[in-house]
């Protein structure tokens, strides 16, 4: 939304009975949504993925359609009690939705339908997936001759943890036949879910990966446009907001507020265990996430009052807490924050004063009033858009927290509404109204703050974030934080992009300079159907230019589908945010490729064709190719320009048939062409 519209919008009426809350990873209690009463038509160029758990929200929040989940949220039988309550088919599987998910809403339908007495739709979500959001589905339904998440062949798999997918895949019947131009080859995405920044690099994994599909089928699209723009705003949204409070504090030369954080149900006898940020021998992960909310524009007060932390067992595990009295928090703590599981119950602010009453002195008059009338936020973790500890709505989490400390900056309820609009996609002004006021009437919020979205200014408030982005771009090392520092780098994957790609063609035939009959042709239309490599432009693919080191890494790295960079290498010409960095990283944690120093790669410089063989010999090895082949070097009359170190990887090429030189010669120290590393590509793919 662009323009106030929201300014004329009341909290009305919508086909929607309450929402007590909205996200995922935790039950909405007194939800009832109206389900749909006919089918949506799947549209089979929808960019699709399988996902399941708390994962399923990020490709729902870009567009791209999930066609699976976990029973919590999608039971495998319709259930239409299910349908009306379900959080994640209320957002994504309805009309409230701005382009719903049609596997969602069939679904949704087909519980509908199946109460009613009327036809099913083929088409929809399969669920009662089990598992954690990063484990791979390995449940065959016998039904369906497959896992639930390959059956309707989607272009991802998210979760890559506690299995593989490779024996799963290698088993359909179109990757068993002899027609490999049929094959199914989806991309594998890893979820990651430590740290926040970690929702936002799966986001943007994932949204580089859909822009890919588009480059090579331009039919193929997502529900909401160009999701690497989607991910782009939820960067800003989270860094914006943090950075406009820490602006707000130095224009008014004002300190960070200081913050306890404590879980109720963990304290006791008059000792209140407090966390600081999220690290994982701390807490519970929702109690210590909280933490991890607030780290930038507060200071905790464990870390105020220099607290060492104690190790308290929960659940059978070690957890480390600070150990603090009533009076220690009150004394010391601008805001209580009472995060966590709070298994107990969760508990109201009065009664979050009452507990800490408890254990202050009556006669300390100026504690005893401070702890009445000082904010506390006692919301449990998922009260504020059903959060779940391992989802991206963490970002959200991060936003309402960030503004419930200063209203005097953000009110938290405009952070909610920009969230629901533009990443649920509740477009309808009205509908998003009554969404806001339900969802915020239970959670807290600073005195003076209503649910009333009334005066929201859509664009006011974009301009905070806009702002607040200015400000940190401007003072980067004045803020010195490496948490918005990881998330903000996600903004130069413009800089990830290869120069030479315009637009990824369909076949080698797009290519005016790749005639047919050509030595290379068949070799070019591989990389560009198996996406290895594109042209230099929407008609040329230039087979005679050389390859560079960087980009016949990156190619490498792109033949094994190996999505996940998780390492750094020594390199000090290979930065985060080159376009080859993953290709490179990869290759040299994995033991394929070396630098021409022990600092440096040399990225651009050209790779020479005893230099692919090393790489592809060590690729081999890697991946348990037979490595036994040795060609006979003598054949050659310039044998003996090859290097030493090269010399058993350039005979393993010649007599595995990769190399076959030319003119009867087999010219190692010359740098290979771009039609050269096509056919090597092509070559290796036929090796068993």
């Amino acid at each position: 939304m662009k323009k106030d519209l929201l300014k004329r919008a009341a909290a009305v009426g919508l086909s929607i009975a309450t929402f007590a809350s909205m996200g995922f990873g935790a039950s909405a209690a007194s939800v009832s949504y109206d389900v749909p009463t006919s089918p949506m038509t799947v549209d089979d160029s929808l960019i699709t993925c399988s996902a399941h758990a708390q994962a399923d929200a990020t490709p729902e929040i870009l567009g791209i359609t999930n066609t699976t989940d976990r029973a919590a949220e999608v039971p495998a039988d319709y259930d239409l009690k299910k349908a009306q309550s379900s959080v994640l088919i209320g957002t994504f599987g309805t009309d409230i939705n701005s382009a719903p998910n049609p596997y969602l809403y069939n679904w949704a339908y087909n519980s509908w339908a199946k109460e009613n007495g009327k036809s099913l739709a083929d088409k929809h979500t399969l669920g009662g997936i089990s598992g954690n959001p990063n484990s791979v589905d390995t449940e065959v339904v016998p039904d369906l001759g497959t896992v639930s998440s390959l059956y309707y062949r989607p272009d991802m798999l998210i979760g890559t943890s506690g299995g593989d997918y490779s024996a799963l895949i290698a088993d359909l019947p179109e990757n068993k036949d002899s027609n490999k131009d049929n094959d199914y080859d989806p991309y594998i995405v890893n979820y990651p879910m430590s740290v926040c920044s970690d929702f936002l690099k799966t986001a943007y994994e994932l949204a580089k990966d859909a822009n890919e599909i588009t480059a090579g089928d331009s039919s193929r699209h997502t529900r909401y446009g160009d999701p690497l723009e989607i991910a782009d705003q939820l960067t800003n949204y989270t860094v914006g907001i943090q950075s406009y409070v820490l602006e707000q504090l130095n224009k008014n030369g004002a300190q960070k507020k200081t913050v306890a954080v404590f879980d109720p149900a963990q304290s006791k006898d008059g000792v209140f265990y407090c966390v600081d940020s999220n690290v994982s021998t701390q807490g519970t992960t929702t109690h210590s996430r909280v933490g991890e909310f607030l780290d930038q524009t507060t200071v905790n007060v464990a870390a105020k009052i220099g607290k060492t932390a104690s190790t308290v067992k929960i659940s059978g595990k070690d957890k480390a807490y600070y150990p603090l009295s009533a009076e220690e928090i009150v004394a010391n703590s601008d805001i209580i924050i009472t995060g966590g599981v709070q298994v107990n119950g969760n508990k109201s602010e009065d009664s979050i004063r009452e507990m800490l009453l408890q254990y202050i002195d009556p006669k300390d008059t100026e504690l005893v009033s401070k702890v009445k009338t000082m904010p506390v936020m006692s919301s449990s973790f998922s009260t504020v858009g059903s959060i779940g500890a391992n989802s991206i709505e963490n970002l959200l989490g991060m936003a309402y927290w960030t503004a419930y400390c200063y209203p005097e900056y953000i009110n938290p309820v405009d952070a909610a509404t920009y969230w629901y609009y533009h990443f649920y996609h509740v477009t309808d002004n009205a509908k998003l109204a009554t969404i806001i006021d339900s969802t915020m009437s239970t959670a807290s919020k600073p005195d003076g703050v209503t649910t009333s979205i009334k005066d929201y200014s859509d664009s006011a408030f974009q301009k905070k974030i806009d702002e607040g982005m200015s400000y940190y771009k401007a003072n980067k090392a004045s803020i010195n934080s490496s948490v918005l520092d990881t998330m903000a780098a996600n903004l130069n994957h413009d800089a990830e992009t290869p120069s030479e790609p315009e637009k990824t063609p369909a076949s080698a035939s797009d290519f005016k300079d790749v005639a047919q009959g050509s030595w290379y042709y068949n070799a070019v239309d591989n990389a560009v159907k198996n996406k290895l490599f594109a042209g230099t432009s929407a008609t040329t693919f230039e087979p005679d230019t050389n390859m560079s080191r960087a980009m016949f890494a990156s190619v490498l790295y792109r033949s094994q589908k190996s999505t996940v960079v998780t390492s750094i290498a020594p390199f000090t010409d290979v930065k985060s945010g080159d376009w080859f960095y993953n290709g490179v990283v990869w290759a040299y944690t994995s033991g394929i490729v070396s630098g021409m120093s022990e600092t440096t790669f040399a990225p651009n410089a050209d790779i020479t064709r005893e230099q692919m063989a090393i790489l592809f010999y060590k690729t081999a090895q890697a991946t348990g190719k037979d490595t036994s082949a040795s060609g006979d070097l003598s054949k050659f009359s310039d044998a003996a320009s090859v290097d030493g170190y090269a010399q058993q990887a350039v005979q393993w090429a010649v007599g595995a048939g990769l190399i076959n030189g030319s003119d009867g010669q087999i010219m190692p120290l010359a740098p290979a062409t771009r039609a050269q590393v096509a056919q090597l590509f092509l070559n290796y793919s036929k090796l068993s």
